[in-house]
């Protein structure tokens, strides 16, 4: 009883850490998608994967987050939220032909 016990526990730490090398494979490719900050400018918004161009951006307001309404300004530029960013690149994603 006691070998099987230990053979089940050595296949466990196993799989616990090919689940631990899963997991960081996984995270580099979202943290590469994801939004690293809290606040976005336009500038930042431009630099993203699959986003339009910053000239878009700025010559097409309804091309840009909330149709153009920023969350806030810092100083005179406009500033989106995380939240709302990745709610704008999951819409780029659902029409792709919208980002040129």
């Amino acid at each position: 009883m006691s070998g099987l016990l230990e053979a089940i526990a050595e296949k466990l730490e196993a799989q616990a850490a090919a689940i631990t090398e899963l997991g960081g494979v996984v995270a580099a490719p979202t943290e590469k998608i994801a939004p690293a900050r809290e606040s976005y400018s336009l500038r930042d918004l431009a630099e993203l994967p699959d986003s339009p161009p910053l000239a878009t951006l700025r010559s097409h307001p309804e091309r840009q987050p909330n149709g153009g309404e920023p969350d806030g300004y810092r100083g005179r530029e406009k500033r989106w939220r995380r939240s709302t960013v990745e709610k704008w690149r999951r819409e780029l994603s659902a029409a792709p032909g919208r980002n040129a």
